[in-house]
């Protein structure tokens, strides 16, 4: 019999120390998006990992051990720390695939341990809103859970045919801005949306050869970032006649920090003035007393 030394190789664990602290920073910032931050312990595990004392297998055992011991477990560190060892895991593996699957397998991957299995990795069966305090307590328009399956399939085949156009690193931020906004824009899962979409992103770049980039933009203005994704969301026609206009500004600069040059500064951005903002200022108690909500019934009924 014949034995051939096979080419392929399997995707080991990397070694290098600047990568590791870059996808850790990255990671970590990610959660603070939804305002979660790590345990003591996950920053012990992470300086271990960074300096290949522990693999991720290792630190992913530890955590367990950790919190199977702790007699209260504080769910956003939980949560945390075990959504942030997932991001750095699927930052590490180069193997990446443009399709739906690929966006369902890592939000199941991200949030399996953390989750109910019924919305793990499956997409929405409702719809939803989440009021945001840049849009003065309005929500994004997130699109319908009927046409879920099929929005993404549309926007994976435009971004399959674009990325053979790209010619520059301009055309990847553009085409990097267009996958988070597009599918951000759908909210495909009942959470965990914006960490799902940006290592879906993330990874995309990656598969597109675009590797060193700031590693503390994450970790430092995760908020900002969110708000940037509800700002180049968000349109309404105001009291005024004045029509809202999604900004995709703010995110397209996070984006050339992020793949082109650190040095740039971001865009200054503000809440929204939107109809709810002027009900604020000049109504700030537009519901009705009980009794006059009664009174004000009455009458219509009186008048009919």
């Amino acid at each position: 019999m014949l034995f051939i030394e096979s080419e392929y190789k399997k995707i080991q664990e990397t070694t290098d120390k600047y990568k590791k602290q870059k996808y850790w920073k990255i990671a970590v910032g990610l959660n603070q998006v939804d305002d979660l931050k790590p345990s003591e312990e996950l920053r012990k595990l992470a300086y271990e990992n960074i300096n290949n004392i522990k693999t991720y297998v290792e630190v992913e055992d530890e955590l367990h051990k950790y919190y199977s011991k702790s007699e209260k477990i504080n769910k956003s560190e939980y949560e945390c720390d075990l959504v942030s060892l997932k991001i750095v895991e699927l930052l590490d593996n180069s193997s990446f695939n443009l399709t739906v699957n690929a966006l369902a397998s890592i939000h199941k991957e991200l949030f399996e341990s953390v989750i109910s299995e019924q919305f793990c990795g499956r997409f929405r069966k409702f719809d939803i809103q989440k009021y945001e305090e840049i849009l003065n307590g309005d929500s994004a328009n997130y699109g319908n859970f009927r046409t879920i399956e099929e929005d993404l399939k549309d926007i994976v085949e435009e971004l399959n045919i674009r990325k053979y156009e790209i010619n520059n690193t301009n055309d990847i931020v553009k085409l990097a801005v267009d996958c988070v906004k597009k599918i951000w824009d759908v909210h495909t899962f009942v959470e965990g949306n914006t960490r799902t979409t940006t290592v879906f992103v993330l990874k995309f770049l990656n598969s597109l050869g675009i590797e060193d980039v700031s590693n503390d933009l994450f970790r430092d203005n995760a908020k900002y970032f969110r708000d940037c994704l509800v700002l180049a969301n968000y349109s309404q026609l105001n009291r005024y006649n004045e029509f809202i206009k999604p900004d995709i500004k703010p995110l397209y600069r996070f984006f050339e920090k992020f793949v082109i040059d650190d040095k740039l500064e971001l865009i200054e951005i503000e809440p929204v003035h939107n109809n709810k903002y002027y009900d604020k200022i000049e109504n700030p108690s537009k519901l009705l007393e009980y009794e006059g909500l009664n009174e004000d019934l009455f009458g219509l009924v009186e008048f009919f």
